[in-house]
């Protein structure tokens, strides 16, 4: 199961030069993307924008959107380890959900499937997975930019 998660979920890590206490600073001065900090090293970053998600900013206030989770780990004065990562999404938990009921409903009652193949659902469950991780790599990319990674 852990390698199966290993390939949803998205991980990168880098080192920034300098402290922790910089390195915040300089994270929280972008304006192209927005921040929740958890605590003083851990912080989810979201895109202002998303395609799929209905996520524009101000215009939705209870949808997340595409985003990353971080870590910052001083690793001395000058350098600091930043931990960037994605979650599973809960929309593809939605959609296996529906896929496995809507299979056993058809099968059970024998109706033809919408005279669908059993291959088009998972197809399309892909599709939205790699829609989410063109996003979510665009979003690891202009995080990276912003520290001049």
């Amino acid at each position: 199961m852990d390698k199966i998660v290993s390939l949803i979920i998205l991980k990168s890590e880098f080192e920034f030069n300098g402290s922790q206490e910089e390195l915040t600073e300089k994270i929280n001065s972008n304006k192209k993307i927005n921040f929740e900090w958890f605590n003083d090293n851990e912080f989810k970053f979201l895109s202002k924008f998303s395609i799929g998600t209905l996520m524009v900013t101000g215009f939705n206030q209870y949808i997340d959107g595409i985003m990353g989770y971080a870590k910052l780990t001083e690793l001395d004065s000058d350098r600091t380890k930043v931990e960037l990562k994605t979650k599973v999404r809960i929309e593809l938990y939605i959609f296996v959900g529906f896929i496995t009921l809507f299979y056993i409903i058809f099968s059970v009652s024998g109706e033809d499937f919408f005279d669908l193949k059993p291959w088009y659902l998972p197809l399309i469950l892909i599709w939205f997975w790699f829609v989410y991780r063109v996003q979510e790599k665009i979003l690891f990319y202009m995080f990276k930019k912003h520290l001049g990674k």
